[in-house]
């Protein structure tokens, strides 16, 4: 939809033939994706990648979870990239499940109004000074914010790589929970990275952050252009 998408009472995307590399794309180029009502689940076999692409904002609402579940292919695909010209807003859980085996290749990748790679530096390794923001006119500092309202969980088996990084603010404001490395020896890279400031959780109470790398190698980095502050415990 060139205006916007809007799921109002659930649903789901099923592709399980393991032969194809069937892709899944839901973009709106002027307007936002909206999944609401009820839960909402991706559950993907071929390498095929997926592609939420809004020209505004990517949100869900409370009561619609959004869950991501890819088995392992062992094959470069499987890409996973929400990207909002805007906000990605999340008020209820985030999943992401591909734990299956070790063979997971693709990113997940969340970005808001920003190039990830870019707004790091360099692709791969910490790069030395401050996240390079987009121009955006007069609304810079302030577009393209990843707000994360509810509970976020990553359970990643392979040396896909997952990034989240948002033109002004990262706001992680609940629990989150990333397991990299489940049976497998190789792990990719995790990286957070913002133009503005990066927060996890609301108050010392509200929630933790937890990452546990169970393999060999990736890194894991958090670069923000001013500041990171932790309320919660890590």
């Amino acid at each position: 939809g060139e205006t916007g998408v809007t799921f109002n009472a659930g649903s789901s995307i099923e592709y399980a033939n393991t032969s194809a590399s069937a892709h899944i794309g839901i973009q709106a180029n002027a307007g936002t994706i909206a999944f609401s009502g009820q839960p909402f689940a991706f559950n993907n076999t071929p390498t095929g990648n997926t592609h939420i692409w809004a020209g505004t904002n990517v949100t869900n609402a409370s009561g619609a979870p959004l869950t991501f579940t890819y088995k392992s292919r062992n094959a470069a695909g499987q890409h996973i990239d929400m990207y909002a010209g805007q906000n990605i807003t999340m008020n209820d859980k985030l999943t992401f499940t591909h734990d299956d085996a070790a063979g997971h290749r693709g990113d997940i990748a969340l970005r808001a109004f920003t190039n990830a790679a870019t707004l790091f530096g360099m692709a791969s390794t910490p790069a030395a000074g401050c996240p390079v923001r987009c121009s955006d006119g007069s609304l810079t500092p302030t577009r393209g914010n990843i707000n994360l309202n509810d509970v976020v969980k990553i359970d990643y088996d392979g040396s896909g790589n997952v990034w989240m990084a948002a033109n002004a603010d990262v706001n992680i404001n609940k629990d989150y929970f990333h397991t990299a490395g489940k049976t497998g020896p190789q792990t990719g890279n995790t990286k957070i990275v913002a133009g503005n400031s990066i927060t996890t959780g609301t108050s010392a109470t509200n929630g933790g952050f937890h990452y546990t790398n169970n393999g060999t190698g990736g890194s894991f980095v958090i670069k923000a252009g001013t500041e990171i502050i932790a309320l919660n415990k890590h």
